[in-house]
């Protein structure tokens, strides 16, 4: 007897798994059979639409969605590193001292608020910055009298080579800081007050 019961029972779940089907919208739909049998089999049909409603439940939030993170925002001059200008990393005649060591990136931002600019025995306001180094050079492409210099591919121009890309590791460069004028139609002069190394980790 017990072995009917269960033969019986298999047999009655196998025919209502096979009444359910997809309308043209998804969604799960009774078969006509189950909706006229719906009074025998109340609980069994309530139960089974519960845990179909409670699977969809599950579906990923736009949150939980791949590739909704937010993507890394590119970097702005206020977050280019600063490099300090200072009398110890100051080129003088032989003298060479260590460069400034800076990450790779895009720019950075030169510091001269606690330099005393001087050309030979005056001082001097500076208002240009170049850059030489790997074949190529670069200038600010506007002069300027300030105290934080933004150095990248938006402030500099090419005096040879490539437009400045950006700092990338291994890359060494020489930089000035000084005085430029055109007292001259098509020349300008540049009086140099500092000059330092950049070496790119």
């Amino acid at each position: 007897m017990s072995s009917l019961v269960s033969t019986n029972a298999v047999q009655a779940r196998a025919r209502s798994r096979s009444r359910f089907h997809l309308d043209t919208s998804g969604a799960p739909c009774l078969s006509a059979g189950v909706r006229d049998s719906m009074r025998m089999k109340k609980v069994p049909i309530l139960l089974l639409v519960t845990i179909l409603v409670a699977g969809c439940s599950n579906a990923l939030t736009p949150t939980d969605a791949p590739g909704s993170e937010a993507a890394s925002a590119p970097p702005t001059p206020a977050n280019y590193p600063i490099v300090l200008i200072d009398e110890q990393h100051q080129i003088q005649g032989s003298n060479t001292p260590a460069g400034y060591q800076i990450p790779a990136g895009v720019g950075i931002r030169l510091d001269a608020s606690q330099f005393r600019f001087m050309y030979g025995t005056k001082p001097v306001t500076p208002n240009m910055v170049q850059l030489v180094g790997d074949g190529a050079a670069y200038r600010l492409s506007h002069r300027i009298e300030t105290n934080m210099y933004l150095i990248d591919p938006s402030t500099l121009e090419a005096m040879r080579g490539g437009p400045f890309r950006g700092f990338h590791s291994g890359d060494h460069m020489f930089f000035a800081i000084g005085r430029s004028t055109n007292n001259i139609p098509d020349k300008e002069d540049f009086y140099v007050s500092w000059a330092g190394q950049l070496e790119v980790k």
